[in-house]
């Protein structure tokens, strides 16, 4: 029995998110932002010292990472 794929689309609601379930295959179009713990770090500093976000991140699709130095090889 084939998974049907849940399609999303920018911004992703709440109800959308909630809906989610370990294993679920998603269509996503949209933007997504990719950060690592030290971005993430920087972003709660400055939202500490200066009382207010630096960005808005509510409804946004944040994935988690480490940054990857990558060299693209080209062949003819």
């Amino acid at each position: 029995m084939a998974r049907q794929t849940l399609k999303m689309f920018y911004p992703i609601s709440i109800k959308n998110i909630r809906r989610l379930k370990a294993g679920d295959l998603i269509e996503y179009s949209g933007q997504v932002l990719l950060a690592d713990e030290k971005t993430i770090d920087k972003y709660r500093m400055y939202e500490r010292l200066e009382g207010t976000p630096f960005l808005n991140l509510s409804r946004e699709l944040i994935l988690f990472c480490l940054p990857v130095e990558v060299t693209l090889l080209w062949s003819q």
